[in-house]
C-alpha cells in the first residue's frame, strides 16, 4: 500500500487515489461510519496539538536568556511544555509533538490506531474526505511522514524539515508512514532586531553666554525579540548639537545722530542746520539688555555752541484697578479689592517711540461684606428646616426638662461638678466643648479620652475662633445654656449620637483645612437643629413632638 501511494503521490494523482491506496487496510462496509469518525478524530487531535503548540510558541511561552543573552522559547526538551496545553484528552491518542529551527511537527507515534488500525491514509485524508461542510469547507488533508520528510498532497504543501528534528534530544529518528502536520513557527524569542531612536534635551547656555540655549540629540540603540521585548541594555551614542541658540555676552557703543539748527542774524537772515553725534554702551547679557548714559562723540553745528546731553522725557501715570469676587460657600456678601497700574514712558531723543513699561502693585482689599450664613436661633422651639417628618422619641426620663435650678458652670476652664450637664462625671461647660459632645466623643466611642485630639482641636477653636466677636461668645454662652438639656433627654444608644459624631468629624476636618467659618457654620446647624428636636416649647415634653427616635437627624 505504502508503495503504490508513493507512486501515486510522485505522479501528482488526487485525493481519490490517495484514498485507493489505503483501500486494503479499510474497515468493513457495516462500520464504515464509526470508522471514518475515528480515522477523523485522529485528524483533529493531530491538528488541534499543532495549532495549540504554536500559539504557545508565539504568545504563551515565556522567554530565558541564552549564553548571549539573546531570549529564547521555553521550550526544551522533546516533550512539549506543561503549560502549553500538551498534557490534553487527545494526547491519549498517541500524539508527539518536536520543534527546533523554527520547525513544528506533530504526528501519530504508535502503529496502529483506535479504530483504523494501521490505516494511517485514512487519518491523513480525514479532514478533506470526511469532514462536513461540502467540498468548499472542507480542509487540505493531512502530511504523510515519510523518511523523515513531511509529504503534502491534495492542496497541502510540503515541508522539509530540518534534521534536528531526529536528534536523541528530541526523540531520535522520526517513524515513516504516520500521519502528521508541520510547519514553520519562527520564535519570537529567538530573533531580535535593532531599534534605532534619538533622544532631546536642551541644556542652558553657560557662563558668560546668553540665548535660549542649545538644542542636543543622542541616538539610542536597543536590541529587541520579536514580541517588542528589550534585551540587554541601550547603546547610548554621544550628544550632537542640533541648535545652537547661545551667544556669547558683549558690550559695544551704539551711536545716535540729533540735529541742531539755529536761525542766523543779519545780514544772512536764514535758518542753520547741523548734525551731533552722540553713543551710548549697550550690554547685553543672559540678565537682558541694559544701556549706559550717552556720551558726546562729535558735532557739525555751529562753531561756539556748547552741546547739550539729551536727556529722556518721563511720563508716568497710574490708574487703579478694582475687581469683586463672591464670599465662600456659606457665606453671603462680596469683597472688594484694588490695586494700582503704574505705567512709565521713557524716550531719548533718538527714540521713535517712548519704551512703555508697566508695573502693578499687589491686590488690596477695600471691602469685606462676607458674613456667615447663620441659622436661626436653635432654642426657638420652631421646626426642623426642610421639612423633615418628625416623629416621636424616648426623652431618656420622665420629666420634661433639666432641673430648672440647677447653676451651669459658665467658667471656661472649669472641670466637672454636681452641675455639670451629665451628672455622672460629665465634663460640662468646661474643657469638653459642650455636654452632648464629651458624651458622643469621649464616652460613646470609647477609644478617645477627654484630652484627645478632637476635644483639644474643638477647645482651641472655642477659645480662639469664637472669642473674636461678641456674637460669636454671645452664641458660645448660649450653648452652655442648653448644651446639659440637649444631653440629658437625647436616648441611650439613639442613632443621633452618631449623627452628632459624623458632625464633629466634619467641623474637624474643616478646622484642619484652615476653613474655620465652614466649620462654624457645621457647629451653628448641628446644636440648632438638636435643640429645635430635643428641647420642646413651654408644656411639652421634648421628644413627644419634635424627635423621631428611628430616623434620626438625618445627613
Amino acid at each position: 500500500m505504502n508503495a503504490t501511494f508513493r507512486s501515486t503521490l510522485m505522479a501528482g494523482a488526487g485525493l481519490s487515489a490517495l484514498l485507493a491506496a489505503g483501500a486494503a487496510d479499510a474497515q468493513p462496509a457495516a462500520g464504515e461510519g464509526v470508522y471514518r469518525q475515528e480515522a477523523l478524530a485522529h485528524a483533529r487531535a493531530v491538528t488541534t496539538a499543532w495549532r495549540r503548540l504554536e500559539s504557545h510558541i508565539l504568545a504563551g511561552s515565556a522567554g530565558t536568556p541564552d549564553a548571549d543573552g539573546a531570549s529564547v522559547s521555553g521550550w526544551s526538551g522533546a516533550i512539549p511544555p506543561a503549560d502549553s496545553g500538551w498534557l490534553a484528552t487527545w494526547t491519549l491518542r498517541g500524539v508527539r509533538a518536536r520543534y527546533c529551527e523554527d520547525t513544528l511537527l506533530v504526528y501519530l507515534a504508535p502503529e496502529r490506531l483506535k479504530g483504523v488500525g494501521r490505516d494511517h491514509r485514512a487519518v491523513q485524508s480525514a479532514p478533506h474526505a470526511y469532514a462536513a461542510g461540502g467540498a468548499e469547507g472542507r480542509t487540505p488533508v493531512l502530511h504523510w511522514l515519510e523518511n523523515g520528510r513531511a509529504v503534502g498532497a491534495s492542496g497541502r504543501p510540503s515541508v522539509t524539515l530540518p534534521a534536528c528534528l531526529s536528534d536523541a534530544v528530541l526523540g531520535g529518528p522520526l517513524p515513516s508512514g504516520r500521519a502528521a502536520l508541520a510547519g514553520r513557527v519562527p520564535d519570537p524569542y529567538a530573533h531580535t532586531n535593532e531599534r534605532v531612536t534619538r533622544e532631546r534635551r536642551v541644556e542652558a547656555c553657560g557662563a558668560g553666554e546668553h540665548g535660549n540655549g542649545r538644542t542636543e540629540v543622542r541616538e539610542v540603540t536597543q536590541v529587541h525579540d520579536d514580541r517588542g521585548n528589550p534585551i540587554g541594555d541601550p547603546a547610548y551614542g554621544p550628544w550632537q548639537v542640533l541648535i545652537d541658540e547661545c551667544r556669547a555676552d558683549y558690550t559695544a557703543w551704539e551711536h545716535y545722530t540729533l540735529t541742531c539748527h539755529w536761525n542766523a542774524g543779519p545780514p544772512h537772515n536764514r535758518r542753520m542746520e547741523g548734525r551731533e553725534i552722540w553713543r551710548r554702551p549697550k550690554s547685553v547679557t543672559a540678565a537682558g539688555e541694559t544701556l549706559g548714559p550717552p556720551e558726546f562723540v562729535s558735532t557739525s553745528c555751529w562753531t561756539g555752541m556748547t552741546p547739550t546731553p539729551p536727556t529722556a522725557v518721563v511720563t508716568e501715570s497710574a490708574r487703579d484697578e478694582t475687581k469683586t469676587e463672591s464670599c465662600p460657600p456659606d457665606y453671603t456678601g462680596s469683597r472688594s479689592y484694588r490695586r494700582t497700574e503704574t505705567r512709565r514712558a521713557t524716550q531719548f531723543p533718538w527714540d521713535a517711540e517712548p519704551v512703555v513699561r508697566i508695573s502693578h502693585g499687589p491686590w488690596i482689599l477695600e471691602t469685606d461684606n462676607c458674613t456667615a450664613v447663620i441659622p436661626p436661633d436653635w432654642d426657638d422651639g420652631g421646626g426642623v428646616d426642610g421639612g423633615e417628618d418628625e416623629g416621636t422619641g424616648d426623652p431618656g426620663g420622665d420629666s420634661c426638662t433639666a432641673d430648672p435650678d440647677m447653676d451651669w458652670d459658665m467658667d471656661w476652664d472649669a472641670g466637672p461638678d454636681e452641675d455639670s450637664c451629665g451628672g455622672d462625671g460629665g465634663d460640662g461647660g468646661g474643657d469638653g466643648g459642650g455636654c452632648f459632645l464629651t458624651t458622643a466623643i469621649v464616652e460613646r466611642r470609647g477609644v478617645e479620652a477627654d484630652d484627645g485630639p478632637t476635644l483639644t482641636a474643638l477647645r482651641a477653636f472655642r477659645d480662639g475662633y469664637m472669642m473674636q466677636t461678641a456674637k460669636r461668645r454671645a452664641l458660645v454662652a448660649e450653648y452652655y445654656g442648653i448644651a446639659p438639656r440637649i444631653a440629658a433627654v437625647i436616648p441611650e444608644g439613639h442613632s443621633d449620637w452618631d449623627w452628632i459624631g459624623a458632625r464633629v468629624d466634619g467641623a474637624i476636618a474643616a478646622i484642619g483645612a484652615g476653613d474655620e467659618d465652614a466649620a462654624f457654620a457645621i457647629y451653628v446647624g448641628m446644636v440648632r437643629r438638636l435643640g429645635t428636636r430635643w428641647l420642646a416649647p413651654a408644656g411639652q415634653c421634648p421628644g413627644t413632638a419634635n424627635t423621631d427616635s428611628t430616623a434620626g437627624l438625618g445627613a
